[in-house]
């Protein structure tokens, strides 16, 4: 004869396990996100004050810096619009032209001079002087 009692331990304990197996995978499941979510604080800002302005290179290019994350690069006869953003000591630059190349530079001030650095896909060193 067989104990319905018996049944009963059975299905009592795979609903313990059942329990603890989800318990077990919440767990896991906020630990990875816990592990993926990013914790750096974000360095980035809209802008560095000392970049707001008009800056030349060559004798024909013009950066125009504005304190709200935009700007233009003008060059003879065009102007490229675009947004930047500057995570440290870094400037990204988003054209809204495709005629022109989004950039990448490492940027860094040597009295009224702008030194703009390629880095990433962005190459060369770039020296510009601040218009009054």
């Amino acid at each position: 004869m067989v104990s319905k009692h018996g049944d009963n331990e059975k299905k009592s304990n795979w609903g313990k396990y059942i329990i603890v197996i989800i318990i077990i995978l919440v767990i896991v499941a906020i630990a990875i996100s816990v592990m993926f979510k990013s914790p750096k604080k974000d360095s980035s800002k809209l802008t560095d004050e000392r970049l707001i302005s008009t800056w030349t290179t060559d004798g024909t290019t013009v950066y125009e810096f504005e304190s709200n994350g935009k700007g233009a690069m003008k060059v003879p006869s065009s102007e490229y619009k675009f947004t930047y953003v500057i995570n440290d000591n870094k400037i990204y630059i988003d054209f809204e032209s495709d005629k022109a190349t989004d950039s990448d530079y490492e940027y860094s001030f040597e009295g009224d001079k702008l030194i703009l650095k390629g880095i990433k896909s962005t190459t060369g060193e770039y020296t510009f002087t601040k218009n009054n």
